[in-house]
């Protein structure tokens, strides 16, 4: 699903509230220079780097070597994202958001941590285990991502990612040309541990058919 204009607005106030108390560190020299991991306010140094750990490294297993615009990828605390997509309209369950006119991506950040209650609920409501639905999470925001046009509705969006998890060299343009072909955010920046109209999502209605 994709946000209104007005929810945009809205996450860009957050982002730069956020943005305006961060504390930057030098990347390692082998990062790719458009993508910046950005922690919320909220998480400890150590639980960030263990869930931007987690996170990067099943991006890169996706990340199309060609892309290189720059994007924001933004782990959201214990606690805050349901406020979050309460105030934006969203279902509970939403586990990520993508905003292509801000060149930024938020994740629930429980997602990629140890098992707690949040988890228990996403697997309960998605029917699928939480490291197959973190798959589906990161390869789904990625088709917003990189195909901002072809992914402009969610179901495009669950087909484009199952051909990036399917490590497809061409997604966008499998999308364009055979359509009925395809299966179906104080912040810390954080180094990489491997290697965004506004919001679209993972949304009860998706592939994913959650109660």
């Amino acid at each position: 699903m994709l946000a209104s204009p007005q929810r945009a607005r809205f996450f860009l106030f957050v982002f730069l509230a956020l943005a305006s108390l961060a504390r930057a560190q030098d990347p390692e020299p082998n990062t790719p220079p458009p993508f910046r991991f950005v922690c919320q306010t909220g998480y400890s140094e150590r639980l960030c780097a263990e869930h931007s750990a987690v996170f990067q490294t099943l991006l890169a297993r996706f990340q199309p070597h060609s892309f290189r615009q720059s994007w924001t990828w933004v782990l959201v605390p214990r606690g805050a994202w349901p406020d979050i997509v309460h105030r934006l309209g969203h279902h509970a369950a939403t586990p990520a958001i993508t905003i292509p006119a801000l060149h930024q991506t938020w994740f629930d950040g429980e997602l990629f941590g140890e098992p707690s209650v949040r988890q228990f609920l996403l697997r309960e409501h998605w029917h699928i285990d939480i490291p197959h639905l973190r798959e589906f999470t990161v390869s789904h925001e990625l088709a917003h991502v990189v195909c901002t046009r072809e992914a402009a509705n969610e179901e495009n969006a669950d087909r484009i990612g199952a051909l990036i998890r399917a490590n497809a060299a061409s997604p966008c343009e499998s999308q364009r040309k055979k359509p009925h072909e395809l299966e179906i955010q104080t912040a810390h920046d954080v180094t990489p541990a491997a290697s965004g109209h506004p919001v679209g999502s993972v949304q009860p209605g998706s592939a994913l058919q959650p109660h």
